[in-house]
């Protein structure tokens, strides 16, 4: 299930799918608690820092799994524009979704 997390070109099965996202998501929470956790010391706004990471964070995965699959046409990156948004409107946990779906699709 968690077997080859980063590599980025293997096409996955689902269950394979699933253990991606959580292993992703768990990397993306850790990224957004130091980001937070870092500017909370400085006297800022934790939860905006978090959630700047996320929407940084979403779309770097997004093209890492699309480049590694050959699949950066006109859809690819309305993909990876479409989970920025999703990213920053509803959050990183279901803006990972659709990248774990596009793991499991072929090299192009």
């Amino acid at each position: 299930m968690f077997e080859d997390i980063f590599k980025w070109e293997l096409q996955r099965s689902n269950q394979q799918a699933f253990g991606f996202y959580l292993a992703i998501l768990g990397i993306g929470l850790l990224i957004g608690a130091l980001a937070g956790g870092s500017t909370a010391f400085t006297g800022g706004d934790a939860v905006i820092a978090g959630a700047i990471a996320g929407v940084i964070y979403c779309p770097i995965i997004a093209f890492k799994v699309l480049n590694g699959k050959n699949r950066l046409d006109p859809g690819g990156i309305a993909l990876i524009i479409f989970t920025s948004l999703i990213s920053y409107y509803v959050g990183a946990i279901v803006a990972l979704i659709p990248i774990a779906y596009c793991s499991t699709l072929s090299i192009k």
